[in-house]
């Protein structure tokens, strides 16, 4: 088997913050999924589409942090690609503005 690297560095980095206004929603629980989403590829999509508007490539920290925000938008109940990337634009501009 071959033997995986890890970067000791980002291994405390997937608990974002909760003070951070980008993160709005609950803490992130299976139970609270509708059993009838069995494909969350959209997620993905929404995460990977904000990440390239924002030029956000090789940072981790900022990745994971956005990634949270988008588990937070899909709680909130953002059931599609559009809806979570035009609700991240919305919280990020509000970000910004503050």
């Amino acid at each position: 088997m071959r033997k995986t690297a890890v970067n000791k560095e980002y291994l405390g980095a997937a608990a974002p913050v909760q003070s951070s206004i980008l993160l709005r929603g609950a803490p992130f629980d299976a139970r609270n999924i509708p059993p009838y989403y069995l494909d969350f590829s959209f997620i993905k999509h929404a995460l990977k589409s904000i990440c390239r508007e924002n030029g956000i490539e090789r940072d981790r920290r900022a990745r994971v942090e956005v990634a949270a925000m988008v588990i937070a938008l899909f709680q909130e109940g953002a059931r599609s690609e559009g809806e979570i990337v035009e609700r991240a634009r919305q919280r990020w501009s509000e970000a910004s503005i503050q």
